[in-house]
């Protein structure tokens, strides 16, 4: 960044996301924090654990009483009298506490030093003294903060150049986590040549029978031996020696998103120029913001692997339980009473949680006057009320919007779906009083009658605005927050909760910005999801390994501190041609369940609420019927083949790892959220 202001470094996090970063680095100087004894200035690292959980990430800090060559900044009320001083310890254990108390439950590691080995390597003897102060800040923070991981961070390419690797063993041997900084260009080497560091630290941290983490590593595009091809091919070997050596990782944190300039870099003004060349040039991006080509490079590794898990195989919870529920929509494979019979069959007997989806319109004048709705509206919800299982839970989703997921949706009535709206309707809006009204009675008039356990007011809604400023978003908004308001108010206990899409790889900051304020109006996060065609990358195969393995958590990032869910997904078992949509995608019963496999692991993790499948069976029969009697758009087939029974009636793989989830019972989890406060990361 060429400006550091609170504007910059609020991108900078939503930059990082959107690659898919989970953490980020954060430095902590004691005398800048603690001026004096007892007075704190926390702004500095309150915005940064404030960003750092606005994009869902979590946090390593360094807190660097030592910092490279020199002390770092003390109070002014400290003068250094050796580590052993009881004032600098007692009042240095009491500032780490203080640090980590900020955001307890968003920091996950804690380095006490930046690159120590430097400074002792040239005064070994004040290192016993620090080493007993490292353990005696470390046993303060575990006796509150058990989960934090504290360590000291050395420079392995110095130490190993200089001799003193001691000095990090040494200190490892109290450290929950050994912490190095590593840059090959300062031995000489090419990045294809790198490589065998990676197994170097690996081995020491294997004999100390702990992990390690790469707290900072990067390549530049101006040093001596800095290009843009050098940047990128490092990239490379580093996410390679990261899938070698994962299980021994904590995490790898790539320096820097941006190069440096201006203020960061007056203190080395006097600093030889290579070293300023090499320093001002290790972003993935210039620091006016414009991209390199290595930043693509980086997203893909990061894609690559973040899918890496999924090829391990999923996680399963306790033996046993499930922390979430298992729904499924009663869509009949045939327009028929059969086939709504058969629909009931499959959703009754492999689901604890039918999902009701309402997405054929609105009858907005009869909703308005309170007056029956058409016989056929009246037959659809008075069977979906007869069908109900004593103690079955239940799922409600009503769309307010057409297909198109922008305009207000059209009228149900004795039409199949979406008819035009009828007189004066035709040219309401969401925003018109008469539509609020109308639709908060239809909304209660479904609650009253279903008693829904969850409640979604607002199927899809954050998928297809043009922008920020598009007045569909405008006109949205307001009925949100009316719709919302009343019925949180009328039902304070029933969550109430909006859906949004998930179909892009990188989420634009608009597009996050359109979907963070639209939560303002939802109880949860809820996703509707169908990976295996996006527009934006048209796979020819639906194989879910190429999935991005943030696919959801970058969706959950939008907001952290609520629970999450999948309102509806599918995946399709056969393969899908749809020329008029440029769809035509390979498609198997095994990629189907591997993606099932994958996403209820996921489910596990979280947890999720619920996860709801959209289509029991495949509609064959009825995609026939739809395209005989024409009228329908062509991608209604996009979910055809999605079932975990195919068209013939068939139990699919997928239905058998299904069941296996299902057979364990539910028991409810808390989600881990994330205070208002704020694995492979970019330093801030």
């Amino acid at each position: 960044m060429e400006q550091w202001t609170a504007e910059g470094f609020a991108e900078a996090y939503e930059a990082g996301a959107e690659l898919g970063l989970g953490l980020t680095h954060i430095h902590v100087d004691w005398g800048e924090s603690e001026p004096v004894a007892g007075s704190y200035d926390w702004g500095s690292f309150d915005s940064g654990l404030r960003l750092a959980a606005g994009q869902g990430m979590r946090v390593s800090v360094v807190i660097p009483l030592v910092d490279i060559t020199e002390l770092g900044e003390l109070p002014a009320d400290i003068e250094f009298d050796g580590f052993d001083d009881p004032k600098l310890r007692n009042q240095f254990v009491d500032f780490v506490r203080r640090a980590v108390a900020r955001n307890p439950l968003g920091v996950d590691y804690l380095w006490i030093g930046n690159e120590i080995d430097e400074y002792f390597r040239q005064h070994r003897d004040q290192f016993p003294a620090y080493a007993t102060l490292f353990r005696e800040v470390r046993d303060a923070v575990h006796a509150e903060f058990p989960h934090i991981q504290v360590g000291a961070i050395s420079t392995y390419h110095d130490a190993k150049k200089n001799g003193s690797l001691d000095i990090a063993t040494t200190i490892g041997e109290y450290a929950d986590v050994l912490g190095f900084t590593l840059y090959p260009e300062m031995l000489g080497l090419e990045p294809q040549d790198s490589a065998g560091l990676f197994d170097e630290i690996g081995a020491l941290a294997k004999r100390a029978g702990k992990q390690f983490c790469l707290v900072e590593t990067g390549w530049s595009t101006g040093g001596p031996l800095g290009s843009l091809a050098r940047q990128e091919r490092y990239i490379r070997v580093l996410a390679h020696a990261y899938e070698l050596h994962r299980r021994r990782i904590g995490f790898v944190n790539w320096f820097a998103l941006y190069d440096l300039s201006g203020v960061f870099l007056e203190p080395f003004q006097q600093a030889p120029k290579d070293l300023l060349d090499w320093l001002s040039s290790l972003g993935l991006a210039k620091a006016n913001g414009s991209r390199k080509r290595s930043w693509g490079v980086f997203a893909s590794e990061v894609a690559h692997l973040l899918n890496e898990p999924y090829r391990r195989g999923g996680v399963r919870p306790p033996a046993g339980t499930r922390p979430f529920l298992l729904a499924m929509t009663p869509n009949p494979h045939v327009f028929t009473q059969q086939g709504v019979d058969a629909a009931y069959a499959i959703t009754d007997q492999h689901t604890d949680m039918i999902a009701h989806h309402f997405d054929s319109g609105v009858p907005w004048p009869e909703a308005l006057a309170g007056s029956p709705y058409d016989q056929r509206v009246e037959a659809e919800i008075n069977e979906r009320v007869a069908r109900r299982r004593p103690g079955q839970r239940v799922y409600v989703s009503v769309a307010p919007l057409q297909f198109d997921r922008r305009t207000m949706a059209g009228y149900w009535g004795a039409g199949p779906s979406h008819d035009e709206r009828p007189g004066v309707w035709r040219d309401r809006t969401l925003d018109h009083p008469d539509a609020i009204r109308a639709y908060v009675n239809f909304c209660r008039d479904l609650i009253g009658r279903l008693h829904p356990d969850f409640f979604n007011y607002g199927v899809e809604v954050g998928g297809n605005w043009e922008g920020e400023d598009d007045p569909d978003l405008q006109r949205f908004l307001v009925f949100a927050k009316a719709v919302y308001t009343t019925l949180k108010r009328e039902y304070p206990d029933l969550p109430i909760f909006v859906s949004l899409m998930k179909s892009r790889v990188l989420e634009s900051a608009e597009r996050v910005r359109i979907n963070r304020k639209l939560l303002e109006y939802s109880d949860y996060v809820t996703v509707s999801t169908y990976p295996y065609f996006t527009p934006e990358l048209q796979p020819k195969n639906a194989d879910p390994s190429e999935l991005a393995r943030d696919w959801l958590s970058s969706m959950r990032r939008l907001d952290p501190s609520k629970p999450f869910a999948i309102a509806e997904t599918g995946y399709i078992a056969e393969d899908l041609t749809i020329p008029a949509i440029g769809a035509s995608v390979h498609g198997t019963p095994q990629w189907q369940r591997d993606y099932l496999e994958w996403l209820l692991s996921e489910a596990a993790r979280y947890p999720m609420e619920f996860v709801i499948w959209f289509v029991p069976r495949d509609y064959d029969e009825a995609s026939a019927w739809m395209h005989q009697v024409g009228g329908f758009p062509p991608w209604f087939d996009l979910w055809r083949d999605t079932g975990m029974v195919d068209g013939a009636g068939n139990p699919r793989p997928s239905l058998a790892l299904w069941d296996e989830w299902l057979g364990m019972s539910y028991r409810k989890r808390p989600a881990r959220t994330i205070p208002s406060i704020p694995r492979l990361g970019v330093r801030r």
